[in-house]
């Protein structure tokens, strides 16, 4: 699953909640407040539902990702002619409301945060779209992990399906194979650094397959799909080695888009409460 399919929650329902939130209070008051709040009211609601349309439409690419096979020519346009222009725009002008009221002053500056915060997301999701498509490095590593993962059912298919006998050999290469999925979540995980993965990659998931790869394998056709396995096997651990830096620029980009993504959805909510609560006061 794609960076962004886990970690782009784009709620646009709760846009359009906030819209409404601001068009349901009264207009009462003896103080100005349901005047000024009436006029707040005019010039939010239509930012706050042209936002939750560009919610909409990355949600609808964050769907594509998950698919796995995006339009990412698409994303990479829209991102830049629509999203960036738009979240810059709405910051500024959402910036520029200045409430005629000091009741509307803790709303208003939540929602200048909100819109702050947005810009920037929208910004650094500009500036990591490569992370969505693939170089030369990241194909490799694609093309090995399914070269490894043929090459070990095709060994399986050697096998007699009523009574299996694996060779050892394939028990140990299974083993590493789970170690190293172990390692992978602990990293996604943040539960292991980038360095401690590589080391355990150099030091210990790779020389137990260039062991296996060492040994003597019989002519038939059974002992070279296995030894297949294990040189697939190989070139898939040394390819990942090689993508370290890839894998670890990512897992930054994820961790810092969750915590951008919490930040803006809980300014949101805020902003919410704090409008309902000035429309008790009117």
């Amino acid at each position: 699953m794609s960076v962004l399919s886990r970690l782009l929650p784009l709620c646009a329902v709760t846009a359009l909640a906030a819209a409404a939130l601001v068009a349901a209070a009264v207009s009462c008051g003896g103080d100005g407040l349901a005047k000024a709040h009436a006029a707040y009211d005019a010039a939010v609601e239509p930012l706050l539902e042209r936002e939750s349309q560009v919610r909409t439409a990355l949600a609808k690419f964050n769907v594509e990702l998950q698919s796995g096979n995006p339009d990412l020519e698409r994303l990479e346009a829209y991102v830049n002619t629509q999203a960036v222009p738009f979240y810059d725009s709405f910051a500024e002008k959402v910036a520029g409301l200045a409430p005629a009221h000091p009741g509307l002053a803790t709303a208003h500056e939540l929602l200048v945060r909100y819109g702050a915060s947005r810009k920037e997301l929208a910004r650094m999701l500009q500036q990591n779209l490569d992370l969505f498509r693939p170089g030369a490095a990241q194909e490799a590593l694609g093309r090995t992990s399914q070269a490894a993962n043929e090459s070990i059912e095709e060994y399986k298919a050697k096998l007699d399906p009523a009574a299996p006998v694996y060779d050892p050999r394939f028990t140990d290469l299974n083993q590493s194979m789970r170690e190293f999925e172990k390692l992978l979540q602990e990293f996604a995980e943040g539960r292991r650094t980038i360095d401690e993965l590589g080391t355990a990659m150099r030091e210990k998931i790779l020389p137990a397959v260039r062991e296996l790869r060492a040994g003597k394998f019989a002519e038939d056709e059974t002992s070279k799909a296995l030894l297949a396995a294990i040189v697939r096997s190989q070139e898939f651990y040394e390819a990942v080695t090689e993508n370290l830096p890839h894998l670890d620029r990512n897992a930054k980009f994820t961790a810092e888009l969750k915590r951008r993504v919490a930040e803006g959805d809980a300014l949101l909510k805020k902003f919410m409460d704090e409008l309902a609560a000035v429309r008790r006061r009117l």
